[in-house]
């Protein structure tokens, strides 16, 4: 991209159930925040005096249970976390202390099952994890001990036995009660999935890049009843594809650039479209939308510096941009209402690395995080309304766990 840095192009909204570093729950954002050296479980209503320590999970672990990759169900709050004499597990949480509780052990032991890609779908959250026997395969839970199990072994050599990473499924999008993901098997790469919860209706939907390259889908969004998603296709051009959850279904949708691969990233879906940033025929990467058509996919402004970290409240699309220089960079906070003349800079900062990031909507509320960098390189909780002078650090909020990736 040409900003010198590292930069998490994924992106969710209310697009996605799922958010690895913080969400909205019970109108609160909820994140992994720093008490001390351990990094433990927060929620803010974006005042100092409504801003709290949820639970410390683990009090053993010299960094704390470092809870990640939220999704909400029913009354809960779903996350991944250590806990105290547990591996990295399941845990949910009311948004009380005592309410908050490790769901199941799948793996007994310091390491855990590892579980990343929560997501709701249906009556279920559905996750990758590792078992006991298996590689990083398919799960999901309903919230109890025995109502969490593996859904499917996809990737099962030919020689029998398993596969240590196993299919690895990841960026699980929620399209009714099923849910598309990318999973990985010997022979055919990394390629789009369904799955209705059970072994038998877990399938590959389409081979996009055909024999054993990888399509590599990613950056998903759910929009009117299908999943948009970019991929790359055996031609190697990676560009914006939907899927109804059906291999007739999962198409192309448009060639943004005719010029090479417009590679959308961070989709988001606000009101009647999904919004999203590609490169398109003058080379540049610029903020887009789309309707669901082909015709109806196009650019929505070109900007000075690259769009990343998308998300959206009902009627207001957020994101963040950086122009990188040794000598001290420059970001800027965007709105944007999904108009050209709508489109335009909230703030701007300066530093090291000061790229707004790990956007999340909650009540109404921007909140996101700014690294100081520097040697300490901390990450201070901000909250803003969408104006210049109501963009400021949460007070007492203390700084989020994670830094820009």
């Amino acid at each position: 991209m040409g900003l010198g840095l590292t930069l998490s192009l994924a992106a969710t909204g209310p697009a996605n159930a799922t958010d690895r570093d913080g969400i909205n729950f019970k109108k609160r954002y909820f994140w992994a925040g720093y008490t001390g050296t351990k990094c433990e479980l927060w929620s803010s209503n974006g005042t100092g005096k409504g801003t709290k320590l949820v639970k410390k999970i683990d009090s053993g672990m010299a960094g704390g249970s470092g809870p990640r990759e939220f999704a909400v169900l029913g009354n809960y709050l779903y996350f991944a976390a250590s806990g105290t004499g547990v591996g990295r597990e399941v845990y949910r949480t009311d948004g009380t202390g005592k309410g908050t509780k490790l769901v199941k052990d799948i793996v007994s032991g310091i390491y855990g099952s590892s579980p990343q890609y929560l997501t709701k779908a249906g009556k279920h959250v559905y996750f990758a994890a590792r078992g006991t026997d298996i590689g990083i395969e398919l799960w999901r839970t309903n919230g109890t001990g025995a109502g969490t199990s593996l859904v499917a072994d996809i990737e099962q050599p030919e020689g029998g036995g398993h596969d240590d990473y196993g299919s690895s499924p990841s960026d699980l999008t929620a399209l009714g009660s099923k849910v598309i993901f990318s999973a990985s098997v010997e022979g055919k790469g990394r390629e789009l999935y369904v799955s209705n919860g059970t072994s038998g209706g877990t399938k590959m939907l389409q081979d996009i890049y055909a024999g054993s390259g990888s399509s590599d889908p990613d950056e998903m969004a759910a929009f009117k009843g299908k999943v948009y998603f970019a991929a790359t296709a055996t031609s190697g051009d990676r560009e914006l594809w939907v899927t109804n959850g059906t291999a007739a279904g999962t198409k192309r949708l448009k060639n943004i650039s005719t010029k090479g691969s417009s590679s959308p990233t961070a989709l988001t879906v606000m009101g009647k479209h999904v919004y999203f940033t590609a490169v398109g025929n003058n080379g540049k990467r610029g903020l887009w939308r789309t309707d669901g058509t082909a015709k109806g996919t196009k650019l929505v402004k070109s900007l000075p510096s690259t769009p990343v970290y998308l998300v959206s409240s009902a009627k207001t699309l957020y994101f963040s941009s950086m122009k990188f220089s040794t000598s001290g960079s420059t970001a800027w906070l965007w709105k944007s209402d999904g108009t050209k003349k709508g489109t335009k800079t909230i703030r701007k900062f300066t530093g090291s690395n000061p790229i707004p990031h790990n956007l999340v909507v909650a009540n109404s509320k921007l909140f996101f995080w700014v690294s100081t960098g520097g040697s300490k390189n901390k990450n201070h909780v901000w909250v803003s309304n969408g104006t210049k002078k109501g963009t400021k650090k949460v007070p007492g909020a203390g700084t989020g766990c994670y830094g820009v990736s």
